[in-house]
């Protein structure tokens, strides 16, 4: 059995962000219309996740190369089999931007894994900081989150795996990994608690539940 639970104390060492592109030729605002509004709280479960995915929907719009220069130029790297769409505009504060961006990674024509972004914007448009907090790899490994009203982020992500004691073959064998997440006033993600637990897991679209820990 492998459980860990580590406390991190609320000490941020903030490193400066990859640049963001300077091809940016269109207002942040028009960039910003183009995400679906809500506001929080905001439930990324299994079922939304997986509802995103660009064979379940053609609701959100693909970032054009126009609006590219607003992504950090990591996440622009390896992106030859790369689409990214606009998601949704979390509104919080007049002071602080949050966007929820997708990037789609596509293996022969066919899409394999999802990756949420959430994105954190001065009003200018200039990235503060930002956090992959939940998508999927077919087969691999599926992350869902619950971002709170004052911005308390949760994610579990589910490493799967096979077992070597082949036990339990109905259920799920994984790795969870639970975060919790805060943001500071500055808009800087800083992580509170970790907990890691390998076992068997049943699931369903809400989500997985341990049912036997290893």
């Amino acid at each position: 059995m492998k459980y860990f639970l580590l406390f991190f104390n609320l000490i941020v060492i903030h490193f400066p962000l990859n640049a963001q592109s300077n091809d940016i030729t269109k207002p942040f605002n028009e960039f910003t219309n183009l995400f679906h509004d809500k506001s929080t709280p905001l439930n990324l479960d299994r079922k939304t996740i997986f509802g995103l995915a660009t064979y379940n929907t053609k609701e959100y719009k693909e970032i054009s190369s126009i609006y590219q220069g607003y992504l950090l130029s990591e996440l622009l790297k390896d992106s030859t089999n790369c689409k990214f769409r606009c998601i949704i505009n979390l509104k919080y504060s007049s002071e602080l931007i949050l966007l929820l961006i997708a990037k789609d990674i596509y293996e022969n024509g066919d899409q394999i894994e999802l990756e949420l972004y959430l994105d954190l914007y001065k009003q200018d448009g200039e990235i503060i900081d930002y956090k992959y907090i939940s998508g999927f790899k077919i087969d691999t490994k599926e992350k869902f989150a619950e971002i709170e009203k004052d911005l308390k982020v949760t994610t579990k992500e589910y490493q799967f795996s096979i077992s070597k004691e082949q036990k339990h073959p109905d259920l799920y064998y994984a790795q969870e990994t639970i975060e919790n997440w805060a943001v500071t006033i500055t808009g800087l993600f800083v992580k509170t608690r970790e907990i890691i637990t390998n076992g068997y897991f049943n699931g369903d679209w809400g989500g997985y539940k341990l049912i036997y820990k290893e």
